[in-house]
């Protein structure tokens, strides 16, 4: 059963009623294991569920201020924990980002563009492969009862990247990105994707896996599937956020 928290709001409540009694919401990768049991189908989301959002954006962040700016070291790292608490707290689908943090810093407007491309075009270097749910992933597959989709929402050439620098390709069935730039394409929480795969390779008892209660959850009540709330914590943040022991 998945705990609410006390700060969960009106809105999330309203989107989800009597829903919310069927998400789960494992802390660890063990308990994650032990609430796949019985699915014989797994579609799970990419970012901040099979790897730490942190290692790809803060590292992005930090180079970029280095790069892009020419700041030095003390200052990029400044900058880039900045970049990610204004993110953490705003969530992933804020768009202003990058605007608020040329207005904080009194930069020149103009590096705009700049700033957005060397982070959609970023290496993710620091995806480390023990440093993500890839170790579960290759057990499960290896164990060969589960086929595992990944379903991921995001530009196909940096999604690929992440999927590279994790090796994901030999340990899952497929992997489906939907690139907001396909006008053809239809995203998550939209359940095309799913209700299509699942009548083209026959229904079975299947769950959705996400970080993300308004697209992934939303996916799960659109298509009637099982839904697990899971956000994978690495430890590569400890060494640059206070440590409060959770992960």
């Amino acid at each position: 059963m998945m705990n609410i928290p006390k700060t969960a709001t009106s809105r999330i409540r309203k989107l989800y009623g009597g829903f919310m009694k069927n998400l789960s919401q494992p802390k660890n990768t063990q308990k994650l294991e032990m609430a796949l049991v019985g699915y014989s189908r797994i579609f799970i989301d990419l970012d901040h569920t099979i790897y730490d959002r942190f290692d790809y954006d803060f590292f992005a962040f930090l180079d970029m201020a280095r790069h892009v700016l020419g700041e030095s070291d003390k200052k990029a790292k400044e900058m880039a924990l900045w970049i990610w608490d204004v993110k953490d707290k705003k969530g992933p689908h804020y768009r202003c980002l990058f605007n608020d943090f040329i207005e904080f810093y009194g930069l020149n407007s103009g590096v705009l563009p700049d700033l957005i491309s060397f982070y959609q075009r970023y290496d993710p270097k620091n995806l480390v492969q023990e440093q993500s749910l890839r170790p579960l992933l290759k057990k499960i597959h290896n164990a060969g009862r589960h086929e595992i989709i990944v379903v991921t929402n995001g530009e196909k050439e940096r999604q690929s990247l992440k999927i590279e620098a994790l090796n994901l390709k030999e340990i899952v069935d497929e992997i489906i990105i939907l690139d907001p730039r396909n006008k053809a394409c239809k995203l998550k929480p939209d359940p095309h994707v799913i209700k299509e795969y699942q009548r083209l390779r026959g229904e079975v008892r299947a769950v959705i896996v996400g970080d993300d209660l308004t697209t992934d959850g939303q996916l799960a009540r659109n298509t009637g599937l099982d839904f697990i709330h899971y956000e994978y914590t690495g430890t590569q943040r400890r060494s640059f956020l206070p440590y409060n022991g959770d992960e």
